[in-house]
Formats: structure tokens, C-alpha cells, sequence
């Protein structure tokens, strides 16, 4: 059986720079198992993380929200089956917080 699952995480970041970090490519291989972001971005269209020519993870959703002098991550992970895709996922938000409150140096 298959469900929707969120996850929320507070970052001191701004919300550019973890927008940034979602949407380069160059920089989610930094934190996202060395994989890269493909998407049109348009409404709708999937959202897909490749490593290399194969499919890694579809089917999720993020928002960043401002939150004081950081922002507030939230992951909408859609069609979400069995542990293991709690635990990626959640480890996955958990990298994005330790890539983005590293060193400076680091992120760029």
C-alpha cells in the first residue's frame, strides 16, 4: 500500500539558498546521493533525481517557507511504500539541513 508522507525541517539558511540547493543540479549531487535534479519545471511535470542514465527517486514536492532568519523545508513524498522510504526520505531532508549549515565554502 502506498501513502503520502511529510517531512518538515527547520534551516538556517535562507530561503534562496536552499531553493538553490533543490533546484541546481550541480548542487543537489552535493547532498542528494550524487544525483542530479531533471524537471521542465512546469505545473505538473515530474520531478526526477538521476545518478548517472538511471532513474533514482519521482514523486516528490517541496516547499520553503521563510521562517525567521532561516526557512522551513517541508518534502511531500507521494506514492511513499515501506519503511525504507521513510527512512530515505528522511534522510534525505536530514542531508539538505547538514549540506546548507555547513561551511559557506561548502555550498557554493
Amino acid at each position: 500500500m502506498t501513502e503520502n508522507r511529510v517531512f518538515r525541517v527547520r534551516i538556517a539558511a535562507s530561503p534562496e539558498l536552499t531553493w538553490a540547493a533543490i533546484t541546481s543540479p550541480a548542487r543537489t549531487k552535493r547532498w542528494y546521493f550524487d544525483s542530479e535534479i531533471r524537471t521542465t519545471w512546469e505545473v505538473g511535470s515530474p520531478v526526477d533525481y538521476v545518478r548517472g542514465d538511471a532513474l533514482q527517486i519521482t514523486g516528490r514536492t517541496w516547499e520553503v517557507e521563510p521562517d525567521g532568519d532561516g526557512c522551513t523545508v517541508t518534502l511531500l513524498h507521494t506514492g511513499a511504500y515501506g519503511q525504507e522510504t521513510a527512512d530515505g526520505s528522511q534522510h534525505i531532508v536530514d542531508a539538505l539541513k547538514a549540506y546548507l549549515e555547513a561551511e559557506p565554502q561548502r555550498r557554493a
